[in-house]
């Protein structure tokens, strides 16, 4: 079994919103204030109170981080870092919590135009945002979860105004850290305001195993709702985390599926298209015959390919056939575990196979690779089914 979380972004994510989802999972709050104090070195600079609020008819925790006095300390990634290993904090949770400043900064650099050292955090280097970064990562570390995913999110829209000015949402550091990790964003549900803050996006990014819809769970153990501080006309402004179990015997992840409908281009073409689509990184590319309107024979051109990629391949079949449009939609795909191992026939010659395993380590399939052969077929005079027949059976016995 693996204890397997979900965070919905629907309403995006902030510090606070994610710190409040996981004390709503059931942390003692005493506990965890004490261990928030182990921070030493800023411990007489913030008090934090612990709500219960209701947003559109949603319970859900609220988190605030009292400052006793202002400040105005700009703080570089040295400083938090020295902050964090200075206190008394859980040693995993220190690492988190170094991990998530470092992906956050790494982000304030490339936008900046700088060294990582050099930069110097406004907002994110404040005491608030430090507690709400390290008392997420106390609250993790505490739930030993084995996989997270992560929901699409809403990135809200608009404009904010920070320490350098108005800036348009998402904010330069957020879509930064969206973009180099590849995060879906899904605002169809439009929102003038910002709902992904930096926080919440490079908390978010540093510990999801993979993004997607909502997982299956042979169990669930909590449901919470971390509050954010806005009100929101359109939605509650809340990030739902759900903690279960599951017992996934493949690896899953979210893939696209990119299609389009095609009757009026030359066969010859398919088999470049094909080869330019798989040399970019599509999992696999097909055809499906089809009659389409007025009775005409067509081809559905059905790509699968990563999260990552899809622009790409869309600009390939937009420049490389004659459709004028295509549609596109998310499916979860589950694998096996793979691996590759090399298969020497006596006398005959050598054969990559692909073996399958589940996560138990058990062989559910084994594939001889065809051009392997094809190849020692060729060779040695034998028919190819007589080469499967030997690579199998030699697999058998190897394994």
């Amino acid at each position: 079994m693996k204890r397997t979380c979900y965070f919905e972004c629907l309403a995006g994510a902030s510090g606070d919103m994610l710190l409040g989802a996981l004390l709503g999972a059931g942390v003692d709050q005493d506990w965890f204030i004490g261990e928030l104090k182990k921070l030493k070195d800023i411990a007489d600079s913030f008090e934090i109170k612990i709500s219960n609020v209701v947003k559109k008819g949603i319970a859900a925790t609220d988190v605030e981080v009292e400052l006793i006095h202002n400040e105005h300390h700009h703080r570089g990634l040295n400083d938090i870092v020295k902050i964090i290993n200075s206190s008394e904090i859980d040693e995993k949770a220190k690492d988190l919590a170094i991990k998530i400043f470092t992906n956050l900064g790494k982000a304030e650099a490339k936008v900046h135009g700088t060294d990582i050292n050099k930069i110097h955090f406004h907002e994110v280097g404040a005491i608030d945002s430090i507690v709400d970064i390290v008392g997420f990562s106390i609250l993790f570390s505490l739930l030993n979860i084995d996989k997270v995913v992560v929901s699409p999110v809403n990135t809200g829209s608009g404009y904010v105004k920070c320490a350098h000015g108005v800036m348009p949402v998402p904010a330069p550091a957020t879509l930064e850290i969206i973009t180099s990790k590849e995060w879906p964003v899904d605002n169809s549900i439009k929102v003038e305001t910002e709902l992904l803050t930096p926080t919440g996006a490079a908390i978010l990014t540093t510990i999801k195993t993979e993004f997607g819809s909502f997982p299956s769970f042979s169990k669930i153990n909590t449901i919470s709702y971390g509050a954010g501080k806005k009100e929101v006309p359109q939605l509650a402004n809340v990030v739902r985390f759900t903690l279960g179990e599951s017992d996934e015997q493949q690896n899953s992840d979210e893939t696209w599926v990119i299609e389009t409908n095609i009757d009026d281009m030359q066969p010859e073409f398919y088999d470049f298209i094909f080869e330019k689509l798989m040399s970019l990184g599509a999992f696999d590319v097909f055809l499906t015959p089809v009659i389409m309107k007025k009775n005409r024979p067509a081809n559905v051109l059905t790509v699968l390919c990563p999260v990552g990629i899809k622009e790409k391949v869309e600009k390939i079949i937009f420049e490389e056939t004659t459709t004028f449009g295509v549609r596109s939609y998310r499916v979860n795909r589950t694998i096996l575990n793979r691996e590759f191992k090399k298969i020497t026939l006596d006398n005959l010659g050598d054969i990559a196979v692909k073996i399958g395993r589940d996560n138990s380590g058990k062989i559910l399939s084994v594939k001889p690779e065809y051009d392997d052969c094809v190849k020692v077929a060729k060779e040695n005079n034998i028919p190819l089914k007589e080469v499967y027949n030997l690579v199998l059976k030699k697999v058998n016995v190897d394994l």
